[in-house]
């Protein structure tokens, strides 16, 4: 299939020739069909150009999507895992699951898109990188025959085509050096540093959301120990007073440890 560049110049001389036969009363009838046809062809190029287009976009998206979720998993399983309290099992408190976070889902989707991105600009700032990389070897190169020339002339072996293989070579070294230049700008302007500095503020928001959804399930289950601690006290009580104990001394048999007592008061 022709690319939509070879086709729109052979419509433009389709048109020019459509344009001199009308000047000169001829024939057109050919003409147009060929100009349908090729009119033809751009729009099923545009066609397929557009739907890869949506394809690779749908695949993008995809991709992003499921990066996204393996992320929000990964940072689940970090918080379950930091208020993990088997503690409250013993007891036998059921812990309620972790459900999903939507701001956690959120910030990893936000993650997952910037790094897609990165490393789409990666890729293209590599690519320019090696291009110019290449073209500073092909510099050198010319550099390095000059280089040859000058010292053989320097030890007395000097040639006729030497003036003539200078003046070719200080021409290519010439244009070498401007191509180098226009490639090494390509390089600085296409550095993903915008980028980059995206990701690392998605990161960012990615961690303080999990340590925000940690603090609170962390609340949660303090909460439901505290709960299951006033419980079990309760039974202790019943059972000190069931056996007549303390009757007169409500502070009872119970002692709170130093640690629980000054974490209690600061509270």
């Amino acid at each position: 299939m022709m690319s939509i560049n070879t086709l729109n110049t052979e419509l433009e001389a389709a048109h020019t020739k459509l344009a001199s036969a009308l000047d000169a009363g001829l024939p057109t009838r050919t003409i147009r069909a060929k100009i349908a046809s090729i009119e033809s062809a751009i729009a099923d190029v545009v066609d397929i150009a557009e739907k890869a287009r949506r394809t690779q976009s749908e695949q993008n998206a995809s991709a992003i999507h499921a990066a996204g979720t393996e992320l929000m998993e990964f940072e689940h399983a970090a918080i379950e895992l930091a208020t993990a309290s088997p503690e409250l099992g013993l007891l036998g408190e059921s812990l309620p699951a972790i459900e999903c976070d939507p701001s956690i889902a959120a910030a990893a989707h936000s993650v997952a898109s910037a790094r897609a991105v990165l490393i789409k600009e990666e890729s293209i700032y590599s690519r320019l990188q090696a291009a110019a990389s290449k073209c500073q070897v092909r510099l050198n190169e010319e550099l390095a025959k000059v280089a040859v020339i000058k010292q053989r002339r320097a030890a007395g072996d000097r040639r006729e085509d030497d003036a003539g293989a200078m003046t070719l070579l200080e021409d290519d070294i010439a244009d070498l050096e401007r191509l180098f230049s226009e490639a090494q700008q390509r390089v600085n302007s296409s550095a993903p540093l915008a980028q980059r500095q995206v990701l690392e503020a998605a990161e960012q928001r990615l961690v303080q959301t999990r340590v925000q959804t940690q603090l609170r399930i962390a609340n949660e289950r303090l909460q439901l120990a505290e709960r299951a601690f006033l419980s079990c006290y309760a039974i202790q009580r019943i059972a000190e007073r069931a056996t007549g104990l303390h009757l007169s001394r409500p502070s009872g048999a119970y002692r709170a440890g130093i640690e629980f007592k000054n974490i209690v008061s600061r509270h």
